[in-house]
C-alpha cells in the first residue's frame, strides 16, 4: 500500500507526501524502540512491533492525503475488473527488471560477506557499517531517481528531448553537488558517524578505510542512478538491470577476489568504488544510444505531425 500510494503521488509531481510518510515511519520508529525493548522489555519483538507501529501510522496519513489532496483516489477495497489483467503485462516487463536487479544486490551482498569473511568478523561488520553511513549520501541520490523517473516519463510521453536531457544534467548537478558536501564530510569526519553505532576499535578502522575508499566512487553512482531513472521511464528497464547485473554480480565480486588476494584486508575495499565504475560504464553505452534513439524518433514524430497539420491546413 505504503509504495503504491507513494508513486501514485511521485506521478503527481508531489514527492512531499511520499518524505512525510518516511518520516513518519521513521520517527514513530526511533521514539518507541526504546520503549518497547527496553521499558517494556519486549526485546527484538519489541524493535518489529515498533517498525510495524510506525508504517501503520505512515499509512494513516497517506490514506488521510490521498482523500484530501490527489487527484488519483485509490480506493481501500477495489474492485477487481477482468479488464485490469490488459494492464498486467505492461507493468511486469517494466517492473519484472528492477525487481531482478534489486534481487542481485542482495545476492551480490551475500558473496561479499563470504569474501570478507575470511579476514574475519570485524572486516564484515566494517563494510556493513559504512553501508548503514554512507546512506546518508545515497538518499540524496535515490530521493532524486525517485522524483527524476516521473519527470522523465512525462516528457517522454510529450517527445521533448530538450527537457528530458534537462532534468538529466539538472539531476545530476543537483546530486552531485550534494554528495559532494555529505561525502566530503564523512570522508573527513567518519568518527562522528560511526561512534551512534558503538563498534570496536578494530572494526571502526576497517570500516574508515572502507568508507574513505568508497566515497571515490560516488561520481559513478549518480551516473549509474540517473541513467536507470531514464531507462524505467522509457519502458526500457532491461537495460538498468543488465547495468545493476554487471556492477553487483559480474565485476565486484570478481573484484573484491583480485583486491583481497593482492592487497589484504585494507585494499580489498577497492571493489566497491570498481565495480561502480564498471556498471556506469555500462549505464553511459546504453544510454547513449537510447538518448540518439528518442531524439531520432521525436525528430520524426513532430515531422509527422507538422506534415499532418499542413495537409489538413491545405
Amino acid at each position: 500500500f505504503t509504495f503504491i500510494i507513494n508513486c501514485v503521488f511521485r506521478c503527481q509531481g508531489n514527492t512531499i507526501v511520499p518524505l512525510v510518510c518516511m518520516m513518519i515511519a521513521n520517527i514513530v520508529n526511533m521514539i518507541l524502540d526504546p520503549i518497547f525493548i527496553f521499558v517494556f522489555d519486549w526485546g527484538i519483538a519489541g524493535a518489529a512491533i515498533a517498525t510495524l507501529v510506525g508504517r501503520l501510522c505512515a499509512i494513516y496519513y497517506l490514506y488521510y492525503k490521498m482523500i484530501s489532496s490527489s487527484q488519483l483516489v485509490i480506493p481501500v477495497f477495489p474492485k477487481l475488473e477482468l479488464s485490469l489483467f490488459k494492464r498486467w503485462k505492461d507493468i511486469i516487463v517494466v517492473g519484472f527488471p528492477v525487481s531482478l536487479a534489486t534481487g542481485s544486490v542482495a545476492l551480490g551482498f551475500g558473496t561479499i560477506n563470504r569474501i570478507l569473511a575470511g579476514f574475519g568478523h570485524h572486516a564484515v561488520a566494517a563494510w556493513m557499517l559504512g553501508m548503514r553511513i554512507e546512506d546518508f549520501a545515497f538518499t540524496v541520490v535515490m530521493g532524486v531517481n525517485a522524483a527524476l523517473t516521473p519527470f522523465l516519463a512525462f516528457n517522454y510521453g510529450k517527445k521533448d528531448y530538450g527537457r528530458i536531457l534537462q532534468g538529466m544534467k539538472s539531476a545530476a548537478f543537483i546530486s552531485g553537488s550534494i554528495m559532494a558536501v555529505i561525502g566530503g564530510f564523512i570522508f573527513i569526519f567518519p568518527h562522528p558517524f560511526l561512534a551512534l553505532f558503538r563498534p570496536s576499535p578494530a572494526t571502526a578502522e576497517l570500516a574508515v578505510i572502507s568508507i574513505r575508499t568508497s566515497i571515490t566512487g560516488y561520481p559513478f553512482t549518480i551516473t549509474q542512478f540517473i541513467f536507470n531513472a531514464l531507462f524505467v521511464a522509457t519502458g526500457m528497464s532491461y537495460l538498468g538491470t543488465i547495468a545493476q547485473l554487471v556492477r553487483s554480480v559480474f565485476s565486484r565480486i570478481p573484484a573484491a577476489h583480485f583486491f583481497a588476494a593482492h592487497f589484504g584486508i585494507r585494499g580489498i575495499w577497492w571493489f566497491q568504488p570498481f565495480s561502480w565504475l564498471v556498471g556506469s560504464a555500462f549505464a553511459l553505452f546504453f544510454g547513449y544510444f537510447l538518448l540518439r534513439k528518442l531524439k531520432k524518433d521525436f525528430k520524426k514524430a513532430a515531422q509527422e505531425t507538422a506534415a499532418n497539420e499542413s495537409s489538413s491546413t491545405e
